[in-house]
């Protein structure tokens, strides 16, 4: 699965913090993007590609095995979502540490920038 990002609202890293835009690839994560801001200057996809993988292999980004360390993790009024679950946004039951649906399970996740 390949996801093209161009501004923070397409980006499936896009999450809320105390309902403010942050971003969970930042360093630190969930840093706040400033409003008015379609892509922060500190913005990690502007170097390049992201690769997500649920398992541990050659050069990765991240390796994901719970949703609690997944970069697509959201909080939505107090809810657990996944950025990428078909449909975006989809619900995590609270007693799932991953559920049965979840993308990370079949395939790795690429998200880029392209201009």
């Amino acid at each position: 699965m390949i996801f093209v990002a161009t501004q923070c609202s397409q980006c499936p890293f896009l999450t809320f913090v105390e309902g403010r835009r942050a971003c969970n690839i930042s360093t630190p994560r969930q840093q706040p993007i400033p409003d008015g801001d379609d892509r922060p200057a500190w913005c990690e996809l502007r170097s390049g590609q992201k690769n997500v993988r649920d398992f541990a292999g050659a050069r990765t980004f991240m390796v994901v095995t719970a949703c609690n360390e997944c970069p697509f993790l959201s909080l939505v009024e107090g809810r657990r979502v996944c950025n990428v679950g078909p449909p975006s946004q989809r619900p995590i039951p609270d007693e799932d540490d991953r559920p049965s649906w979840c993308r990370m399970r079949k395939e790795q996740i690429i998200v880029r920038d392209f201009k």
